[in-house]
């Protein structure tokens, strides 16, 4: 709903009558149309971070470089599959899309993978949060570069390890 008719144009009322749920049931979960734009913004985070941690399974755990692109091509494509819902989830309303990397598991999840290569001696990451946070915003920007650019992939494939060179000291 908030993808075919915008999210500011949706209003808590329409939510109820598309649902089918009574209005106080819908106030009870939800205090707002923010709060309810907050839990599908999770949800469809979470969803993400799913099919990165399910490709990525499939790589050998010391294979650290092969995981940091898969999860990198992994979270542009789940992007690119739904860009409607994901301007309706990022960019519409009032919060504003750096509030959003603090509450997704994304973040913490790109710098595990960080910290856990740095243990490893694949790479020396002396500050893995800030360097998962440059990641994560950097997914949305090539994101954002294809659906721009009237594609729905990016210009080419997105290879982390060929970006940065994160190598030992």
């Amino acid at each position: 709903m908030f993808v075919e008719r915008g999210y500011d144009a949706t209003t808590m009322d329409d939510v109820c009558v598309e649902t089918g749920l009574a209005k106080g049931t819908l106030y009870h979960y939800f205090s707002s149309k923010t709060e309810l734009r907050a839990a599908l913004r999770d949800n469809f985070c979470n969803m993400i971070l799913n099919r990165v941690k399910s490709r990525i399974s499939l790589c050998e755990s010391d294979d650290f470089f092969t995981r940091i692109d898969l999860l990198v091509e992994t979270a542009v494509e789940s992007y690119l599959d739904t860009p409607e819902l994901r301007d309706v989830i990022f960019f519409s309303g009032d919060t504003p899309l750096r509030s959003v990397a603090v509450n997704d598991g994304l973040v913490g999840y790109i710098s595990d993978l960080l910290s856990q290569g740095t243990l490893e001696g694949a790479w020396c990451v002396d500050d893995p949060h800030a360097l998962s946070t440059l990641i994560y915003y950097s997914i949305h920007a090539i994101a954002d570069d294809a659906l721009m650019s009237g594609a729905r992939r990016p210009r080419s494939a997105v290879r982390v390890s060929k970006l940065v060179a994160i190598t030992p000291d």
